[in-house]
């Protein structure tokens, strides 16, 4: 928090909880960044602490990776780093009776066409799974969930998949 006084600029920080700053001071530069999460190689149930960050996705053989309890505000975003060629990759919310919604953009055909999903509000979606071809879940992938209430998450992105492709979201 700032303010000034005697056109003085004052920063908590200091040794005494304020630093001020005059027209020579140094600002320290900032830098955000997310967290990133993985690659994961194995199913795992995310946890609240892990909010805001990237998750990758790492093995072939897919997984099923499980949200956590909803909290509003929480955020994942998902890169497929691995392309998944068996099974699938399977993300989840930890109940029946948390769903999903949202819409995404995935890329097929030589990634020259696209089309766009959607999953409504009252729909029973629990889960957004991808293949490795018809439903997506190619290199590139990233797909974001937001938790918008405690039976909400909102789902957003861009799904890269190939021949004639499917919605990602479901009812298990």
């Amino acid at each position: 928090m700032a303010g000034t006084t005697n056109d003085s600029i004052f920063l908590r920080g200091g040794a005494n909880g304020l630093a001020p700053l005059d027209q020579n001071a140094n600002i320290p530069t900032m830098t955000f960044q997310k967290n990133v999460v993985g690659p994961l190689v194995a199913s795992t149930t995310l946890t609240q602490a892990q909010s805001g960050s990237i998750i990758q996705l790492g093995i072939a053989t897919g997984m099923t990776v499980t949200l956590p309890a909803p909290v509003v505000g929480t955020s994942f975003s998902f890169l497929v780093t691995t392309a998944v060629t068996s099974n699938s990759y399977k993300i989840i919310t930890n109940t029946g009776t948390v769903l999903l919604q949202g819409a995404y953009v995935i890329g097929y055909s030589t990634l020259t066409d696209c089309e766009m999903f959607q999953s409504v509000i009252g729909s029973s979606n629990i889960s957004f799974n991808m293949n490795g071809s018809t439903s997506g879940g190619l290199v590139g992938t990233l797909i974001t969930f937001d938790c918008v209430s405690s039976t909400l998450w909102q789902v957003s992105g861009t799904n890269f998949g190939s021949g004639t492709v499917v919605t990602s979201f479901a009812n298990s």
